[in-house]
């Protein structure tokens, strides 16, 4: 079960569509009106490990789970 706020009914798109304003944007005329969307400018980044960097290699030696090894070793393929 969905839980809307008052705001957001059965005529709310029609009402959106309503107050929407004729815009001429690049010489094309266009209606612009106001999104259900939450304003993505007020979030914080998201935090990123390494710095968003990929392939950054390890400067200390991994350790092994062996459990969590011996749990994987039936999808090593039989070649290897």
């Amino acid at each position: 079960m969905y839980f809307w706020p008052d705001a957001v009914n059965n005529q709310s798109g029609i009402q959106r569509q309503m107050k929407a304003a004729l815009v001429n944007e690049q010489g094309a005329m266009i209606y612009k009106a106001q999104r259900f969307a939450p304003d993505s400018r007020l979030l914080p980044a998201p935090h990123l490990v390494n710095d968003g960097k990929a392939n950054t290699m390890a400067n200390e030696p991994v350790q092994v789970n062996a459990r969590r090894q011996a749990m994987l070793a039936y999808m090593r393929p039989a070649w290897s």
